[in-house]
């Protein structure tokens, strides 16, 4: 009785009134404070903004000489693999031999063309000259015919008038007979220069169409092994396989001389030159509609505790429109490079947490709550 005597209320209300302060406190942060909500990838890795290219073979064959090793830094058409072109080779080299001797032939040809066409046309101009000849001959040979012919018709009118003798008028006729048949034979030596001619002029261009033929075939055989050749020229090029771009090495099949690779494997890949970026790939329900170009990000790497080395700033830079296998690509940026110690190159792998919102720890209470209820009312 004494106890409650003494007792004024004073430590219990300052009790009260302390609870009542903290209870304040404690009601104003979960109203007022902002706490940031992150959407966190199912993967992420640290790319070159340039695409890496890929090498790969064009022909199948065995490897000669393999200069390639992982990290090496290579500048474009630099020669990264040989492939055996023994084959090819020789094969080229027979073709060659075939192409060589296919040259002085042609030469020979054309020169029998060239004298073909020559004798051609001395034989039509020579032929031509004969031919007037024959036909001056001719015409002087049934000249001198039918002046003999009127001396007889002479001979025999006079005979008849008692004028002349009949053994002028017999010589008078057998030489206008004699003029007439050589007038004659003129006229067939004429046709049969004629023909003749024609035949030699026929002759000489089948033994032309011939010689063109020849040099057709021959010709075409070249143009053939000229094709041959360059085909082998280039498939021997193609043998030695070069870097496509200027770069490093970021992976390759281990190829030992004398192994075999198939046409399209690939061999390596070339990372070139150029400014990083992360690539996460985000499930389309915490991605669409969340994720936005303009929000920040860090980065979390596998290989690099992130007690110890810390997190990577970036930024959102795209947000892929629709979701491709499953996930949703968003491409972001690296922010203040020269603030972290890791050693950031193409290739590490990681995971990225996007800052998508800023809400009370109320909201994010009634949100646990709802997703509660939500469980508990499901089948």
């Amino acid at each position: 009785m004494r106890s409650l005597a003494a007792d004024d209320g004073r430590s219990s209300t300052a009790g009260v009134l302390g609870a009542a302060t903290l209870l304040g406190l404690w009601a104003a942060w979960l109203t007022l404070a902002r706490v940031p909500v992150y959407e966190q990838s199912a993967s992420a890795r640290v790319e070159v903004g340039r695409a890496v290219y890929p090498v790969e073979t064009s022909e199948a064959g065995r490897v000669a000489v393999n200069r390639m090793r992982l990290g090496l830094v290579v500048q474009p058409d630099d020669v990264l693999l040989e492939l055996d072109v023994r084959a090819e080779e020789l094969q080229r080299s027979e073709t060659q031999t075939r192409l060589d001797a296919i040259e002085p032939q042609l030469m020979a040809l054309r020169a029998q063309l060239a004298a073909g066409d020559r004798a051609l046309a001395e034989g039509a101009r020579e032929h031509q000259a004969s031919l007037r000849v024959a036909r001056a001959r001719l015409q002087e040979s049934r000249a001198l015919a039918a002046n003999a012919r009127a001396e007889a018709v002479r001979a025999e009118r006079l005979q008849g008038l008692g004028h002349g003798a009949a053994a002028d008028s017999e010589r008078a006729r057998a030489q206008a007979e004699s003029q007439t048949a050589a007038a004659e034979a003129l006229a067939i030596e004429l046709t049969r220069l004629e023909y003749d001619g024609r035949s030699r002029e026929s002759a000489r261009r089948g033994d032309l169409a011939r010689l063109r033929g020849d040099v057709a075939r021959l010709e075409g055989d070249r143009a053939t092994l000229q094709a041959s050749l360059a085909t082998l020229t280039n498939s021997t090029a193609r043998r030695v396989i070069r870097a496509p771009v200027a770069g490093r090495l970021g992976s390759l099949v281990e190829l030992r001389p004398g192994s075999v690779v198939t046409v399209g494997q690939r061999l390596a890949t070339v990372v070139p030159d150029g400014e990083l970026r992360v690539v996460g790939e985000f499930a389309p329900t915490a991605a669409l509609g969340r994720v936005r170009a303009g929000q920040t990000a860090r980065l979390r790497l596998d290989g690099f505790p992130w007690a110890q080395w810390g997190m990577v700033s970036a930024r959102v830079r795209t947000v892929g429109a629709e979701a491709r296998e499953g996930a949703v690509r968003v491409e972001l940026a690296l922010v203040g490079r020269g603030e972290t110690r890791i050693p950031l190159e193409h290739g590490l792998p990681g995971s990225v947490e996007v800052e998508v919102e800023r809400v009370s720890p109320a909201v994010l209470l009634l949100r646990a709550a709802g997703q509660l209820v939500s469980r508990d009312e499901a089948p």
